[in-house]
Protein backbone atom coordinates (compact mmCIF):
# COMPACT_ATOMS: atom_id res chain seq x y z
CA UNK A 1 0.00 0.00 0.00
CA UNK A 2 3.06 2.29 0.57
CA UNK A 3 4.97 1.51 -2.98
CA UNK A 4 6.88 4.06 -3.64
CA UNK A 5 5.27 3.91 -7.72
CA UNK A 6 2.26 2.29 -7.78
CA UNK A 7 1.00 2.32 -4.41
CA UNK A 8 -2.29 3.43 -3.25
CA UNK A 9 -0.65 5.98 -1.20
CA UNK A 10 1.17 7.39 -4.18
CA UNK A 11 -2.05 7.08 -6.05
CA UNK A 12 -3.76 9.35 -3.66
CA UNK A 13 -0.96 12.24 -2.93
CA UNK A 14 -0.98 12.41 -7.13
CA UNK A 15 -5.07 13.32 -6.31
CA UNK A 16 -4.07 15.26 -3.19
CA UNK A 17 -0.31 16.58 -3.60
CA UNK A 18 -0.56 17.90 0.29
CA UNK A 19 -1.66 14.34 1.55
CA UNK A 20 0.53 12.97 4.80
CA UNK A 21 0.94 9.63 5.31
CA UNK A 22 1.78 8.19 8.72
CA UNK A 23 2.30 4.77 10.34
CA UNK A 24 0.95 3.88 13.27
CA UNK A 25 4.05 4.36 15.94
CA UNK A 26 3.03 1.13 18.05
CA UNK A 27 3.41 -1.26 14.91
CA UNK A 28 6.40 0.49 13.92
CA UNK A 29 8.26 -0.09 17.50
CA UNK A 30 6.71 -3.80 17.26
CA UNK A 31 8.14 -4.41 13.52
CA UNK A 32 11.47 -2.51 14.57
CA UNK A 33 12.59 -5.27 17.63
CA UNK A 34 10.83 -7.99 15.64
CA UNK A 35 12.90 -7.65 12.65
CA UNK A 36 16.10 -7.40 15.23
CA UNK A 37 15.77 -10.61 15.86
CA UNK A 38 14.90 -12.76 12.15
CA UNK A 39 18.41 -12.45 11.09
CA UNK A 40 19.70 -14.02 13.78
CA UNK A 41 19.91 -18.07 14.44
CA UNK A 42 20.12 -18.22 17.81
CA UNK A 43 17.25 -16.01 18.59
CA UNK A 44 15.17 -18.15 16.38
CA UNK A 45 16.14 -20.93 18.06
CA UNK A 46 15.93 -19.14 21.82
CA UNK A 47 11.93 -18.18 20.18
CA UNK A 48 11.36 -21.94 19.41
CA UNK A 49 11.98 -22.75 23.35
CA UNK A 50 10.42 -20.18 24.88
CA UNK A 51 7.32 -21.25 23.03
CA UNK A 52 8.11 -24.86 23.87
CA UNK A 53 8.61 -24.28 27.47
CA UNK A 54 4.88 -22.50 27.31
CA UNK A 55 3.45 -25.67 25.88
CA UNK A 56 4.66 -27.92 28.04
CA UNK A 57 3.21 -26.37 31.22
CA UNK A 58 0.03 -24.95 29.17
CA UNK A 59 -0.53 -28.39 27.36
CA UNK A 60 -0.51 -30.12 30.79
CA UNK A 61 -2.56 -29.11 34.31
CA UNK A 62 -0.45 -31.88 36.29
CA UNK A 63 3.16 -29.76 35.34
CA UNK A 64 1.94 -26.40 35.70
CA UNK A 65 0.64 -27.42 39.33
CA UNK A 66 4.08 -29.12 39.87
CA UNK A 67 5.75 -25.86 38.69
CA UNK A 68 3.55 -23.96 41.12
CA UNK A 69 4.09 -25.54 43.95
CA UNK A 70 7.84 -25.62 43.43
CA UNK A 71 7.36 -21.78 42.74
CA UNK A 72 5.83 -21.24 46.28
CA UNK A 73 8.33 -23.39 48.05
CA UNK A 74 10.66 -20.30 47.17
CA UNK A 75 8.31 -17.39 47.07
CA UNK A 76 4.98 -16.16 47.45
CA UNK A 77 4.90 -14.62 43.65
CA UNK A 78 4.08 -16.76 40.60
CA UNK A 79 4.96 -15.60 37.32
CA UNK A 80 3.45 -18.01 35.09
CA UNK A 81 4.35 -18.20 31.40
CA UNK A 82 3.07 -16.61 28.65
CA UNK A 83 2.28 -17.63 25.36
CA UNK A 84 4.47 -15.94 22.66
CA UNK A 85 3.67 -14.92 19.03
CA UNK A 86 6.66 -14.23 16.50
CA UNK A 87 5.11 -11.15 15.20
CA UNK A 88 4.99 -9.63 18.18
CA UNK A 89 8.24 -10.01 19.55
CA UNK A 90 7.67 -7.22 22.37
CA UNK A 91 5.69 -10.09 24.49
CA UNK A 92 8.75 -11.96 25.07
CA UNK A 93 9.41 -9.63 28.21
CA UNK A 94 7.12 -11.12 29.86
CA UNK A 95 8.04 -14.50 28.92
CA UNK A 96 11.63 -14.33 29.22
CA UNK A 97 11.34 -12.30 32.59
CA UNK A 98 9.27 -15.72 34.18
CA UNK A 99 11.75 -17.88 33.11
CA UNK A 100 14.69 -15.65 34.45
CA UNK A 101 12.47 -15.48 38.15
CA UNK A 102 11.53 -19.36 38.15
CA UNK A 103 14.43 -20.88 36.66
CA UNK A 104 15.24 -23.11 39.52
CA UNK A 105 11.80 -24.50 39.80
CA UNK A 106 12.04 -24.75 35.94
CA UNK A 107 14.94 -26.95 36.06
CA UNK A 108 13.59 -29.04 39.36
CA UNK A 109 10.35 -29.65 37.16
CA UNK A 110 12.14 -30.76 34.39
CA UNK A 111 14.51 -33.20 35.86
CA UNK A 112 12.22 -35.36 37.63
CA UNK A 113 10.13 -35.33 34.72
CA UNK A 114 10.76 -38.55 32.44
CA UNK A 115 8.81 -38.46 29.91
CA UNK A 116 9.95 -37.95 26.14
CA UNK A 117 9.58 -33.62 25.94
CA UNK A 118 11.66 -32.70 29.57
CA UNK A 119 15.22 -34.45 28.54
CA UNK A 120 15.45 -32.57 24.79
CA UNK A 121 14.55 -29.26 26.97
CA UNK A 122 16.89 -30.16 29.33
CA UNK A 123 19.87 -30.31 26.65
CA UNK A 124 19.43 -26.06 26.09
CA UNK A 125 17.79 -24.49 28.67
CA UNK A 126 20.48 -25.35 31.47
CA UNK A 127 23.63 -23.90 29.53
CA UNK A 128 25.03 -20.43 29.77
CA UNK A 129 23.90 -19.14 26.41
CA UNK A 130 20.48 -19.77 26.94
CA UNK A 131 20.51 -18.24 30.42
CA UNK A 132 22.33 -15.44 29.61
CA UNK A 133 20.14 -14.07 26.55
CA UNK A 134 17.26 -14.55 28.80
CA UNK A 135 18.69 -12.08 31.59
CA UNK A 136 19.53 -10.12 28.84
CA UNK A 137 16.29 -10.02 26.48
CA UNK A 138 14.76 -9.17 29.90
CA UNK A 139 16.47 -6.02 30.47
CA UNK A 140 16.48 -4.74 26.86
CA UNK A 141 12.71 -6.10 25.80
CA UNK A 142 11.40 -4.34 29.45
CA UNK A 143 12.66 -0.78 28.25
CA UNK A 144 11.09 -1.65 24.92
CA UNK A 145 7.62 -2.49 26.69
CA UNK A 146 7.39 0.62 28.75
CA UNK A 147 8.06 2.63 25.66
CA UNK A 148 5.14 0.29 23.88
CA UNK A 149 3.21 0.85 26.62
CA UNK A 150 3.54 4.88 26.49
CA UNK A 151 3.14 4.61 22.46
CA UNK A 152 -0.60 2.99 23.30
CA UNK A 153 -1.68 5.86 25.46
CA UNK A 154 -4.77 7.84 24.19
CA UNK A 155 -2.93 10.86 25.52
CA UNK A 156 0.00 10.75 23.18
CA UNK A 157 0.38 13.07 20.54
CA UNK A 158 3.15 13.58 17.79
CA UNK A 159 5.19 15.70 19.89
CA UNK A 160 5.74 13.23 22.55
CA UNK A 161 7.00 10.59 20.19
CA UNK A 162 10.57 11.52 20.36
CA UNK A 163 11.09 12.70 23.59
CA UNK A 164 10.11 8.68 24.58
CA UNK A 165 12.04 7.00 21.61
CA UNK A 166 15.23 9.32 22.92
CA UNK A 167 15.10 8.08 26.47
CA UNK A 168 14.25 4.13 24.88
CA UNK A 169 17.13 4.50 22.71
CA UNK A 170 19.95 5.92 25.32
CA UNK A 171 18.62 3.07 27.85
CA UNK A 172 18.97 0.30 24.77
CA UNK A 173 22.23 1.54 23.70
CA UNK A 174 23.64 1.42 27.65
CA UNK A 175 22.35 -2.49 28.23
CA UNK A 176 23.95 -3.40 24.40
CA UNK A 177 27.49 -1.26 25.83
CA UNK A 178 27.62 -2.47 29.53
CA UNK A 179 26.35 -5.76 28.73
CA UNK A 180 24.84 -6.17 31.80
CA UNK A 181 21.29 -4.78 33.48
CA UNK A 182 19.00 -4.95 36.41
CA UNK A 183 18.77 -8.72 35.91
CA UNK A 184 22.53 -9.14 37.23
CA UNK A 185 23.15 -13.11 35.59
CA UNK A 186 26.69 -12.08 35.45
CA UNK A 187 27.44 -11.76 38.90
CA UNK A 188 25.58 -14.60 39.82
CA UNK A 189 28.36 -16.96 38.05
CA UNK A 190 32.09 -17.03 38.21
CA UNK A 191 34.27 -14.69 36.23
CA UNK A 192 35.89 -17.72 34.61
CA UNK A 193 35.07 -20.51 33.21
CA UNK A 194 35.83 -24.14 35.37
CA UNK A 195 38.01 -26.71 34.06
CA UNK A 196 34.77 -28.95 34.25
CA UNK A 197 32.84 -26.98 31.79
CA UNK A 198 30.21 -26.47 33.80
CA UNK A 199 29.06 -23.27 36.40
CA UNK A 200 26.53 -22.93 39.26
CA UNK A 201 23.68 -20.09 39.12
CA UNK A 202 21.30 -20.24 41.71
CA UNK A 203 21.83 -23.72 42.85
CA UNK A 204 21.67 -25.51 39.72
CA UNK A 205 24.35 -26.95 37.39
CA UNK A 206 24.45 -25.22 34.09
CA UNK A 207 26.65 -26.00 31.11
CA UNK A 208 29.23 -23.24 30.61
CA UNK A 209 32.59 -22.63 28.44
CA UNK A 210 34.05 -19.61 27.04
CA UNK A 211 32.86 -20.18 23.12
CA UNK A 212 29.11 -20.16 24.33
CA UNK A 213 30.17 -16.89 26.52
CA UNK A 214 31.06 -15.48 24.03
CA UNK A 215 28.39 -15.98 21.19
CA UNK A 216 26.20 -15.65 23.91
CA UNK A 217 27.48 -12.07 24.75
CA UNK A 218 28.44 -11.30 20.68
CA UNK A 219 24.32 -12.41 19.81
CA UNK A 220 22.89 -10.00 22.67
CA UNK A 221 24.87 -7.41 21.33
CA UNK A 222 23.85 -7.84 17.88
CA UNK A 223 20.30 -7.91 18.79
CA UNK A 224 20.96 -5.07 20.63
CA UNK A 225 22.63 -3.12 18.01
CA UNK A 226 19.88 -3.92 15.20
CA UNK A 227 17.48 -2.69 17.74
CA UNK A 228 18.92 0.47 17.54
CA UNK A 229 19.41 1.07 13.67
CA UNK A 230 15.93 -0.76 13.27
CA UNK A 231 14.34 2.32 15.14
CA UNK A 232 16.28 4.97 13.37
CA UNK A 233 15.56 4.10 10.09
CA UNK A 234 11.39 3.14 11.39
CA UNK A 235 11.51 6.56 13.09
CA UNK A 236 13.75 9.12 10.92
CA UNK A 237 13.10 12.44 9.72
CA UNK A 238 12.37 11.96 6.05
CA UNK A 239 9.58 11.85 3.98
CA UNK A 240 6.36 12.86 5.44
CA UNK A 241 7.57 12.36 9.08
CA UNK A 242 10.12 15.17 8.69
CA UNK A 243 7.00 17.40 7.19
CA UNK A 244 4.97 16.07 10.45
CA UNK A 245 7.36 17.31 12.90
CA UNK A 246 7.46 20.34 11.37
CA UNK A 247 3.82 20.62 11.89
CA UNK A 248 4.30 19.47 15.75
CA UNK A 249 7.01 22.22 15.80
CA UNK A 250 4.97 25.01 15.37
CA UNK A 251 2.68 24.17 17.45
CA UNK A 252 4.79 22.72 20.28
CA UNK A 253 4.92 25.18 23.49
CA UNK A 254 8.86 23.75 24.04
CA UNK A 255 9.86 24.74 20.62
CA UNK A 256 7.79 27.99 19.57
CA UNK A 257 9.08 29.53 22.85
CA UNK A 258 12.66 29.46 21.08
CA UNK A 259 14.07 31.29 18.50
CA UNK A 260 16.09 29.50 16.69
CA UNK A 261 17.25 27.45 13.71
CA UNK A 262 14.59 24.36 15.05
CA UNK A 263 11.50 26.69 14.73
CA UNK A 264 13.02 28.28 11.42
CA UNK A 265 13.21 24.74 9.94
CA UNK A 266 9.94 24.07 10.96
CA UNK A 267 7.97 27.29 9.25
CA UNK A 268 10.18 26.51 6.17
CA UNK A 269 9.09 23.00 5.99
CA UNK A 270 5.54 23.65 7.07
CA UNK A 271 5.39 26.70 4.46
CA UNK A 272 6.63 24.24 1.44
CA UNK A 273 4.52 21.78 1.94
CA UNK A 274 1.12 23.79 1.94
CA UNK A 275 2.72 26.42 -0.37
CA UNK A 276 1.97 29.26 1.37
CA UNK A 277 4.37 31.80 1.57
CA UNK A 278 2.53 34.64 3.52
CA UNK A 279 2.52 31.38 6.71
CA UNK A 280 5.59 32.73 8.52
CA UNK A 281 4.20 36.32 9.00
CA UNK A 282 1.17 34.89 9.71
CA UNK A 283 2.25 32.61 12.19
CA UNK A 284 4.69 34.86 13.94
CA UNK A 285 1.80 37.24 14.69
CA UNK A 286 0.26 34.35 15.95
CA UNK A 287 3.62 32.98 17.61
CA UNK A 288 3.66 36.36 19.76
CA UNK A 289 0.16 36.34 21.08
CA UNK A 290 0.17 33.05 22.53
CA UNK A 291 3.39 33.95 24.10
CA UNK A 292 2.09 37.66 25.45
CA UNK A 293 -1.33 36.23 26.65
CA UNK A 294 -1.94 32.76 26.44
CA UNK A 295 1.59 31.32 28.05
CA UNK A 296 -0.70 29.96 30.77
CA UNK A 297 -3.34 27.98 29.02
CA UNK A 298 -0.69 27.01 26.18
CA UNK A 299 0.97 24.12 27.76
CA UNK A 300 1.00 21.63 25.17
CA UNK A 301 0.44 21.15 21.50
CA UNK A 302 -3.44 20.68 21.57
CA UNK A 303 -4.41 23.42 23.08
CA UNK A 304 -2.16 25.97 21.03
CA UNK A 305 -4.35 24.30 17.68
CA UNK A 306 -7.26 25.09 19.72
CA UNK A 307 -6.15 28.40 20.73
CA UNK A 308 -5.92 28.57 16.51
CA UNK A 309 -9.49 27.10 15.75
CA UNK A 310 -10.69 30.45 18.25
CA UNK A 311 -9.03 32.61 16.00
CA UNK A 312 -9.57 31.00 12.89
CA UNK A 313 -11.01 34.26 11.28
CA UNK A 314 -7.44 35.90 12.04
CA UNK A 315 -5.24 33.66 11.32
CA UNK A 316 -6.67 31.42 8.04
CA UNK A 317 -3.03 29.64 7.28
CA UNK A 318 -2.38 28.70 11.02
CA UNK A 319 -5.47 27.25 11.08
CA UNK A 320 -5.19 24.97 8.31
CA UNK A 321 -1.71 23.88 9.73
CA UNK A 322 -3.82 23.06 13.25
CA UNK A 323 -6.65 21.44 11.37
CA UNK A 324 -3.93 18.91 9.70
CA UNK A 325 -2.11 17.99 12.65
CA UNK A 326 -4.86 17.26 14.56
CA UNK A 327 -6.80 14.93 12.39
CA UNK A 328 -3.66 13.26 11.84
CA UNK A 329 -3.37 9.81 14.00
CA UNK A 330 -0.70 8.97 15.53
CA UNK A 331 -1.23 5.01 15.85
CA UNK A 332 -4.11 2.55 15.40
CA UNK A 333 -4.21 1.38 18.80
CA UNK A 334 -7.33 2.99 19.61
CA UNK A 335 -9.34 1.27 16.95
CA UNK A 336 -7.53 -2.02 17.40
CA UNK A 337 -8.72 -1.47 21.33
CA UNK A 338 -12.20 -1.21 20.22
CA UNK A 339 -11.75 -4.48 18.42
CA UNK A 340 -10.85 -6.13 21.46
CA UNK A 341 -13.57 -5.19 23.47
CA UNK A 342 -15.93 -5.85 20.64
CA UNK A 343 -14.96 -10.29 20.74
CA UNK A 344 -14.97 -9.69 24.49
CA UNK A 345 -18.28 -8.35 24.31
CA UNK A 346 -20.02 -10.31 21.27
CA UNK A 347 -18.76 -14.05 22.14
CA UNK A 348 -20.77 -17.27 20.85
CA UNK A 349 -23.13 -17.05 23.65
CA UNK A 350 -24.18 -13.29 22.91
CA UNK A 351 -24.49 -13.81 18.80
CA UNK A 352 -27.84 -11.99 18.92
CA UNK A 353 -27.20 -8.54 20.39
CA UNK A 354 -28.31 -6.15 18.10
CA UNK A 355 -26.62 -3.15 16.79
CA UNK A 356 -27.58 -0.63 19.50
CA UNK A 357 -27.11 -2.19 22.41
CA UNK A 358 -23.90 -3.77 21.13
CA UNK A 359 -22.80 0.02 20.48
CA UNK A 360 -24.24 1.46 24.15
CA UNK A 361 -22.25 -2.28 25.99
CA UNK A 362 -19.16 -1.35 23.53
CA UNK A 363 -18.69 2.61 24.55
CA UNK A 364 -19.79 2.17 28.11
CA UNK A 365 -16.64 -0.46 28.02
CA UNK A 366 -14.25 1.97 26.70
CA UNK A 367 -15.14 5.41 27.97
CA UNK A 368 -17.38 4.36 31.29
CA UNK A 369 -14.63 4.47 33.48
CA UNK A 370 -14.44 2.05 36.26
CA UNK A 371 -17.17 -0.15 37.27
CA UNK A 372 -17.12 0.46 40.74
CA UNK A 373 -18.11 4.01 40.44
CA UNK A 374 -21.13 3.67 38.87
CA UNK A 375 -24.53 4.02 40.32
CA UNK A 376 -26.47 0.94 39.43
CA UNK A 377 -29.26 2.68 41.82
CA UNK A 378 -29.64 5.74 39.48
CA UNK A 379 -29.57 3.34 36.25
CA UNK A 380 -32.20 0.88 38.00
CA UNK A 381 -34.66 3.67 38.65
CA UNK A 382 -34.06 5.34 35.10
CA UNK A 383 -34.53 2.01 33.63
CA UNK A 384 -37.75 1.31 36.16
CA UNK A 385 -39.44 4.69 35.08
CA UNK A 386 -38.84 4.22 31.26
CA UNK A 387 -42.03 2.37 31.08
CA UNK A 388 -44.96 0.30 33.18
CA UNK A 389 -42.75 -2.57 34.15
CA UNK A 390 -44.24 -5.48 36.29
CA UNK A 391 -40.95 -5.15 39.07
Amino acid sequence: MTGKKSGLVQQLKQEVPTLLSTHCIAHRLALASGKAADTMPYLLKFEKLVKSIYRYFDNSPKNMSRLESAILEESSDCVRFKQVFHTRWLIFEGCVRAICENYSPLISVLAEDKGAKAPGLMKSIPTYKFVYTSHFLADVLKQLGILCKTFQSSSIDFTSVSSCLEVTVGEVKRLTESKQGKMCFKAAVPDSVDSSGESEYKGNVIKDSEKQRVEAERACEQFGERVLVNLEERFADVGDSKILRGFCGIFDPSVFVREGGVLEECIRTVSQHLGEEDLREEYMRFRGEVIECFARVANDANSVCQLALRKRDMYECVVDAAYRLLCIPVSSVECERGFSVQNLIKTKLRNRLDTRSFYLLMRFQIDGGPKHSFDFAAAYGKWKNMKSRRI
